[in-house]
């Protein structure tokens, strides 16, 4: 028998994850996943000039941790039938597609 999928939007919210620990709402993971696709494009400045300096290798490495770490939390939270708690008169929506 095979199991079929289901829209967030059929699971129970009993089974679904509290991400608000982590972002207050749907609109501040919103906010967060923009600013990081910006920040990935700053890495860019570093191709090519890697081995400059200590200084610069150290930078674009620090920059890449910082987005890496960001980067897990947001792919694991938009992947994760979660629910983020709804304002009055809030439309009911698929949240993260």
């Amino acid at each position: 028998m095979a199991i079929q999928e289901k829209k967030r939007s059929e699971i129970e919210d009993i089974y679904k994850w509290d991400l608000t620990p982590i972002y207050k709402n749907e609109e501040e993971f919103l906010k967060e996943y923009e600013e990081m696709k910006k920040e990935i494009k700053k890495i860019e400045i570093y191709n090519n000039h890697l081995l400059d300096n200590a200084e610069t290798l150290y930078k674009a490495l620090e920059l890449d941790s910082d987005i890496s770490r960001n980067v897990i939390v947001l792919s694991k939270v938009k992947n994760t039938p979660a629910r983020f708690p709804r304002k009055a008169g809030m439309p009911s929506k698929e949240p993260l597609k």
